[in-house]
């Protein structure tokens, strides 16, 4: 009695799984049609250097930047959009250059933060970039430049 009853629910869920797959590929057969780019999904990364060399790689694209000083002279620190390999969500990049920015801030070593507007695109990171202005602004660390 419990084989029939197994194997009629095994019965069920590949009916269940055949299904999905047809309705998942009709979905994807449909948005090939629709013209248009396909939407990018892009990676994140901060990145930490005592060189002002925003254009040394081309996989990264800054879009807010800090200098601040350390016992080992000024140092740089970038938030980046980086194309070419799996790195962070913008939401944990932003997270990592925010607790950056507070202990620079604490430490009273700031010297500059800005956005790079130019190199800012979509809702996303105008809203990660204004959380950062916003922790700058409310420590009353208002520096740009």
């Amino acid at each position: 009695m419990f084989v029939y009853f197994a194997f009629g629910i095994g019965i069920l869920i590949m009916i269940g799984a055949g299904v999905l797959a047809w309705k998942n590929s009709k979905i994807i057969a449909e948005q090939k049609k629709q013209p248009g780019p396909r939407p990018i999904h892009y990676t994140y990364t901060v990145q930490v250097t005592s060189r002002l060399d925003e254009e040394e790689n081309s996989r990264f694209t800054p879009i807010y930047r800090i200098s601040y000083e350390d016992p080992q002279g000024t140092m740089y620190a970038y938030l980046s959009r980086v194309t070419g390999e799996r790195e962070l969500k913008l939401s944990e990049a932003t997270g990592i250059m925010e607790t950056k920015l507070a202990d620079v801030l604490t430490k009273g070593r700031l010297k500059a933060a800005s956005p790079v507007m130019e190199a800012v695109i979509g809702e996303e990171e105008k809203e990660a970039v204004a959380r950062l202005d916003h922790k700058l602004n409310a420590s009353g660390g208002l520096i740009s430049g």
